[in-house]
């Protein structure tokens, strides 16, 4: 995602995808002129310098360039000159990208940072400071000693003040990863260093800096030589920004002590992560730093979940990932439990969600485990027991009992590109599954059993419920523990469970599983590598009831790399599948992604993909959702290309198009809530959960004729500037007014009221959904806002 805020962080748009599909280097590069700005985007297996000319509304890739770029710096007294490398060059523009240079060469291009001084240009490579002194004509790397051969320089930056110019720099040894930011990059670190130019040797600047102090980020204003900030880690995780001003010696700045959980919020306004809060600090670790150029006051670090800002030079920082009312105060420790409300910078991935009734609402995540609603996802907490693995997979509601069940494993991103061979699943620390059940609505979690393997599938036995089957994912070349395990009475006797025959072909990389209603078990294998290619063990099976013997019903374009599988709803027979397909690489699967349906239980497939993609070949469905209120209505997520919709399902070849509403490239699953029939929630592999209201996303209707709570009346409608609702029956309640994007805009709370006026007169012209929420009822009304 790449994000984008008017309002110094305290709310989030999202620049889509198909304008800017982003990446870690995807950094936006200011110039002189406000509306021409510059940044990396990723399109098919390459990457693209691109260039907006609107702000950043519109993006285009520059017409000079058409190698794999890893780096863009632009000049921020200037709207055309530009710095930019592949992995093994690097090049100059000084039209904007009509035209490039090739200036250097190297077997690793990487760049530390550049400074730009009128004709002088300065870039800190791995070789050295690269330099210009005739505005880009020619360029050498300068002869400064100081850094040891064994050390290469990681960041670079540099300021000018009443003519005198300043360098910094951080040095990290040979074995620094240098297209990515972890912990293993931190331990790299190898040295501060200072130059004033016209000095032949850098100077060491560690004075006074803690050993287990790890930066790998420094930062200067342009125009400020005597402010530097250094940002990184601490040896134990923790997040660490030191700044050095006027003098010898580093001062930390962002004050949470280097250990884990030996300080508490010295100067930070936070939010869900921070001391005693329900993430601690070592979630924070920089993995992004930058300074205003022109004020260095100004500040933004970046960790894997969270953001921060200073606009006091260090003194106060305020957290920029939640809304900005739910902040907590500085210098205390910061509270667990309490609800949160998304201000839009979502980055988490997000892989399903479950209600326990219109209000309780459980989401389970990678990395942050799982998050809990009390107020119908409005709200999130981490209020809960008993859930402590990396990712939550699936959850389902029992309806013998209620409880909700749930699998979870230490191992995340399962059959991403990362977790497709064995050694990256089995026989590490992170390797685990449980199945966990809540009967309090996901306030605590108990274990049901432990496999110590991952759990990433569950379905119970619409005949008897009772019955529950897990998905395992385990195999080596010395056992394949990985498979279908069924329990015959979870609630009472949950610690017995037996592994199923294997499907022919299988190599325990088991996924998506459901139990029909004449008994029999459907399921997916995804993806294994072994440790060139994918093999031939993915598919769809079946073991009708009774049989012990798996049926392969694979088309043959499945046996690589299969994902979902769904039983179309509206078949009372069941005969009519659809599965989803990811394309392989390496000379096996290349080429078989797409939607694939079957009529007949598999006897024949047909491929549906739509044909009105940009590129066929690349489509990798996840999994795909049909309506429970139109058969002919579904929603499909496609890695990497976005949400799509067809509202002709059942045609031969359904019309399927983008939802260009939703603007995030990897949605995982599309739920309707069971609740509200008008919405819609969509889960993502990044992106968290977006919400679709009726109009926001194709075909979803509103519910406006439904009166649960009773009699509502709003006026004027269409409304100018002042709305009034009028009702008798609201006692103890709330409302929301939500737009055409699902965003909730407004709030109030409506106590013991026979009306109340909403002032909307700063709303833009059109149609919005008023939710009135009263002792866990809800009602939806609609109305205009017309100057």
């Amino acid at each position: 995602d790449l994000f984008h805020s008017k309002n110094l962080g305290a709310t989030w748009g999202m620049v889509d995808f198909r304008q800017v599909f982003a990446s870690s280097p995807s950094k936006v590069c200011y110039t002189a002129n406000p509306k021409i700005v510059y940044t990396i985007g990723f399109i098919y297996n390459n990457a693209y310098v691109l260039k907006s000319i609107d702000g950043g509304t519109n993006w285009n890739p520059v017409s000079g360039w058409s190698n794999y770029a890893i780096y863009v710096y632009s000049d921020v007294r200037d709207s055309l000159r530009l710095v930019v490398s592949d992995p093994n060059n690097i090049y100059y523009t000084k039209d904007g990208g009509k035209s490039f240079k090739k200036i250097f060469t190297s077997s690793n291009a990487y760049i530390g940072g550049v400074f730009f001084d009128s004709s002088n240009i300065y870039i800190g490579t791995r070789n050295g400071i690269l330099t210009s002194t005739d505005n880009g004509a020619n360029f050498a790397i300068s002869k400064i000693s100081g850094i040891s051969d064994s050390n290469n320089i990681v960041s670079f930056a540099g300021a000018k003040q009443n003519g005198f110019t300043r360098f910094y720099c951080i040095a990290a040894d040979s074995n620094y990863d240098y297209w990515s930011v972890d912990y293993y990059n931190y331990l790299r670190f190898r040295g501060v260093y200072q130059l004033d130019l016209g000095n032949k040797s850098w100077k060491r600047a560690n004075r006074n800096m803690d050993s287990m102090q790890l930066p790998i980020f420094c930062g200067m204003a342009i125009n400020d030589t005597g402010t530097v900030y250094l940002a990184g880690a601490t040896y134990y995780g923790n997040p660490l920004v030191l700044k050095k001003q006027n003098g010898p010696k580093w001062k930390d700045i962002f004050s949470v002590g280097i250990y884990q959980y030996d300080g508490i919020n010295q100067n930070i306004y936070t939010a869900w992560v921070g001391f005693r809060g329900d993430y601690p600090w070592y979630s924070s670790a920089a993995i992004g730093f930058s300074v205003a150029p022109f004020n260095s006051n100004h500040a933004i670090m970046t960790g894997m979940g969270d953001a921060y800002h200073t606009y006091d030079g260090g003194k106060l920082w305020h957290q920029l990932y939640q809304d900005t009312a739910d902040n907590n105060a500085p210098f205390v420790k910061t509270p667990q439990g309490k609800n949160y409300h998304s201000n839009g910078l979502q980055v988490t991935g997000c892989w399903c969600i479950e209600w326990s009734d219109s209000l309780n609402v459980f989401a389970g995540y990678t990395d942050i485990r799982g998050t809990r609603s009390t107020d119908g996802g409005e709200s999130w907490n981490f209020n809960y027991k008993g859930h402590d693995e990396n990712t939550m997979y699936a959850i389902v509601t029992n309806p013998v009992n209620g409880y909700m069940y749930a699998v979870t494993s230490g191992i995340h991103d399962m059959y991403k590109s990362t977790h497709l061979e064995d050694n990256s699943i089995n026989g590490n620390s992170w390797e685990s599954g449980k199945i966990l059940y809540s009967s309090d609505k996901g306030a605590t979690w108990n274990l049901v059993h432990d496999f110590g393997h991952p759990a990433v599938k569950i379905a119970y036995d619409p005949n008897s419920p009772k019955r529950v089957y897990v998905s395992i994912v385990h195999h080596s070349s010395t056992s394949t523990e990985g498979g279908i395990y069924v329990c015959n009475d979870i609630i009472d006797s949950g610690n017995t469970w037996h592994q199923l025959p294997a499907p022919p072909r299988t190599e325990g990389h088991t996924w998506d599983l459901h139990v029909l209603k004449d008994g029999s078990v459907l399921c997916t294998f995804s993806g294994r590598r072994n440790s060139t290619k994918f093999t031939a063990s993915s598919g769809i099976f079946l073991l009708p009831k009774g049989s012990s013997t798996w049926k392969d019903l694979s088309d043959p374009n499945m046996k690589y790399y299969t994902k979902d599988v769904v039983v179309d709803p509206n078949d009372t027979t069941e005969n009519t599948w659809y599965v989803c397909v990811n394309n392989g690489w390496s000379g096996t699967g290349n080429d078989m992604g797409g939607l694939y349906r079957t009529k007949d239980r598999g006897a024949n497939w047909s491929r549906i993909t739509p044909s009105n993609e940009p590129d066929v070949w690349n489509m990798n469905f996840e999994s795909v959702t049909i309506s429970p209120f139109n058969k002919d209505e579904m929603y499909l997520c496609a890695a990497d290309h976005g949400l799509w919709h067809t509202s002709d399902l059942n045609k031969d070849t359904p019309t399927i198009n983008w939802v260009m509403e939703y603007p995030f490239n990897s949605p995982q699953h599309v739920y309707y809530n069971p609740y509200r029939k008008n919405e819609i929630w969509i889960s993502g592999y990044g992106n968290s959960l977006r919400k679709g209201i009726m109009g926001s996303l194709v075909g979803i209707q509103p519910e406006i004729a439904e009166n649960p709570i009773g009699e509502i009346s709003i006026f004027p409608n269409p409304a100018s500037s002042d709305l009034t609702i009028r009702s008798a029956n609201i006692l103890n309640g709330w409302c929301e007014i939500i737009n055409g994007i699902g965003e909730v805009i407004q709030v109030r709370k409506l106590v013991n009221v026979e009306s109340a006026h909403l002032d909307i007169s700063h709303f833009p012209n059109g149609i919005y959904i008023l939710t009135i929420h009263n002792s866990g009822k809800i009602q939806h009304l609609k109305f205009v806002k017309s100057r």
